[in-house]
Formats: C-alpha cells, sequence, structure tokens
C-alpha cells in the first residue's frame, strides 16, 4: 500500500468587511489567496490618479479586485477593457448573477443591440452604470466621447485593463488600439484635471491586469501608463500546475 500523504488544508482568507453586499451576498465570502486579499486591498487604498499594477495567476480572482472597488462607495462608471467579446459578454453574466441586476446591460461591443448601446451611452452620461465591458477598439472610439464626459463631471472611477500584457503583445501591430488607451487615458486625466481645477473631485485610478508579466511587457506599460502618479504593485507569481502523462504497455 502506498504510505499516507498528509493533505494541508487551504487556510481561508475572510474578506474584507469593506467589500460591497452586491458581491458579499452573491457568495464571495473568502479571497482566494492572501495575494488576492492584498490586490483588492491595494487597489481601494490607491491614491487618485495612480495607477496600480496586478499580477495575479490564472483563476486567482483578478476580477474581483477591480469588481469589488468599482462596486465600492460612491457612484461613477469604471471602464474595464478586455481583449474579446466573449470575455466582454462572459463578465456581463457574471456581474449579473454577482449584483441582481439581471437586466441591466454591461457589455459595450459591436454585437451589442444599437438601442442597448445608445442606453449605455446615456446611463455613462447620466453616471448612472457602474461598469462597462469594452473591447480597445470601441474604448478608443464609439465610447470615447462617453468617457469624456463621465471624465468632465468627475465620473470616472477606474480606467481598467485586462490582460494588459496584450498591449505590448498585440498593441505594436495585430491590435494597436490596445496602445492607443495609454493615450485615451492621459487625455482623459487631462479633461479631468481641467474640468476641476480646484481638485474637488477625485482623478480615476488606473488598474492593469494580467497573469502574463514579462520585463518587456511590464517596461512598456510603465512607459505608458506610469505618468504622472506613482505606479504601485500589487505581484505574486507561482508555478502554473502542469498536466502529467504516464503510458504504459497494455498486454492485450
Amino acid at each position: 500500500d502506498a504510505p499516507h500523504k498528509r493533505v494541508e488544508r487551504k487556510r481561508e482568507v475572510p474578506i474584507d468587511p469593506f467589500i460591497p453586499e452586491v458581491l458579499t451576498e452573491s457568495g464571495h465570502t473568502t479571497y482566494s489567496s492572501k495575494a488576492h486579499r492584498d490586490a483588492v486591498r491595494k487597489v481601494v487604498a490607491s491614491q487618485p490618479g495612480t495607477t496600480v499594477v496586478v499580477n495575479l495567476p490564472t483563476g486567482s480572482g483578478k476580477s474581483t479586485v477591480a469588481l469589488a472597488p468599482a462596486f465600492l462607495h460612491a457612484p461613477g462608471t469604471s471602464v474595464f477593457v478586455v481583449p474579446t467579446i466573449a470575455l466582454a459578454i462572459d463578465q456581463e453574466r457574471r456581474v449579473r448573477e454577482e449584483t441582481g441586476r439581471t437586466d441591466e446591460c454591461f457589455a459595450f461591443t459591436s454585437d451589442t443591440p444599437l438601442d442597448v448601446r445608445k442606453g449605455i451611452l446615456a446611463d455613462i452620461f447620466a453616471g448612472h452604470k457602474t461598469v462597462v465591458f469594452v473591447a480597445p477598439e470601441a474604448a478608443t472610439h464609439s465610447l470615447a466621447p462617453a468617457l469624456f464626459k463621465a471624465a468632465r463631471l468627475g465620473a470616472l472611477k477606474y480606467f481598467i485593463v485586462d490582460e494588459s500584457h496584450l498591449v505590448d503583445q498585440w498593441g505594436t501591430q495585430f491590435r494597436p488600439e490596445y496602445q492607443a488607451l495609454a493615450g485615451l487615458r492621459s487625455e482623459l486625466l487631462k479633461v479631468q484635471k481641467e474640468a476641476d481645477p480646484q481638485g474637488r473631485t477625485q482623478l480615476f485610478r488606473t488598474v492593469l491586469m494580467t497573469a502574463t508579466m514579462g520585463p518587456g511587457s511590464a517596461d512598456l506599460l510603465m512607459k505608458l501608463f506610469g505618468a504622472p502618479a506613482p505606479v504601485e504593485l500589487a505581484i505574486s507569481n507561482r508555478l502554473r500546475p502542469e498536466p502529467g502523462y504516464w503510458v504504459a504497455e497494455s498486454s492485450g
């Protein structure tokens, strides 16, 4: 018989009490790890105008790192840039399930009906849209006027880029709009500052999320998204488990 192996139970990390009820009521009672908890805390506690780089392994709760602050406290819109329409729709489904807003639309894509897109734009103009999921192409074009209005009104909370390593890997040739996001962000910050020279409203925060952060990607993100405020890091790397294959000769 094989020797008995002791299996260590994963220690649960209780979720913080400040996490919005719309998430805790849907079953979020623990973090996936201490690194997950620390990343959420860092984004929530970041200073206005700050860029936070979140590098967590796949499946460790990166989306919650951005969604929890987006639904926390003050009203306003958080733009959540994702690489594909499928991911935008999947995130929309998740937000609907976790918030109970089953009739509200959060995905702004080319597949979204025109009347729904107009409704999302109107909600952003009115400051009623909490989060919108969008591809880089739409963020830098069709959605941009609404984002600039939100910035002028001080109603833009977070500028989130999921899979942010694609700014480097895809943004040079394949999808240049990924690198155009940096210019959009800079202009939005400029507009927000000019609209409120006395600084009565907080500048939006930038959150760059990825599970794949190489040196080249990190350097480019710092160059494009680092200014003008400080950059904070929430990084937890670990080796991904790989499947093992064993072949045995069959006797027939």
